[in-house]
């Protein structure tokens, strides 16, 4: 689910996740409506999938008040944001904090117009779940903090020049 994921604990004994994605100048993959509606076919065509229950599981989960619009969001990060608020440690417990960190690397290949789609793709999606506060912004970052799906998260996408 990630491109990398790293497991930490505090000098307070608090066992950390961070979910990493990384991105130079690719997208965050289709719209919610393809996988969904493929996944539909499927099983309007007798098919064995249940891809569509499981998107209609984390919409439910993970925005209050579902709208049609939810649809032209990116999977990438839905999948992501769950990936990172459903990780167990390795005996199986949740952790005590989740942070997804979007990173985007701006190197001599970068292209602004590319990274500034990614941009606006990340702040809707996360303007639409509601369940993160408003960001703080950095030079660089915009973070978002809150409770998803009853754990403290954090969500974070950053730009870094090489």
């Amino acid at each position: 689910m990630h491109d990398l994921g790293i497991e930490a604990i505090t000098d307070s004994g608090k066992h950390v996740f961070v979910g990493l994605e990384a991105k130079v100048d690719e997208s965050f993959g289709p719209r919610i409506k393809k996988p969904y509606l493929e996944a539909r076919t499927k099983r309007i065509n007798g098919k064995n999938t249940n891809a569509d229950f499981r998107i209609e599981g984390l919409i439910k989960s993970y925005f209050p008040k579902p709208k049609a619009s939810l649809f032209d969001l990116r999977y990438q990060l839905l999948h992501g944001l769950a990936g990172t608020v459903n990780a167990k440690t390795g005996d199986g417990k949740s952790y005590d904090h989740y942070c997804m960190l979007v990173m985007t690397f701006q190197t001599s290949l970068y292209d602004p117009k590319k990274g500034q789609k990614n941009l606006e793709d990340f702040n809707t999606f996360m303007k639409q779940t509601s369940l993160l506060e408003q960001p703080s912004k950095g030079s660089s970052s915009i973070w978002y903090k809150g409770q998803v799906a009853d754990q403290n998260a954090d969500v974070l996408f950053q730009s870094i020049k090489y």
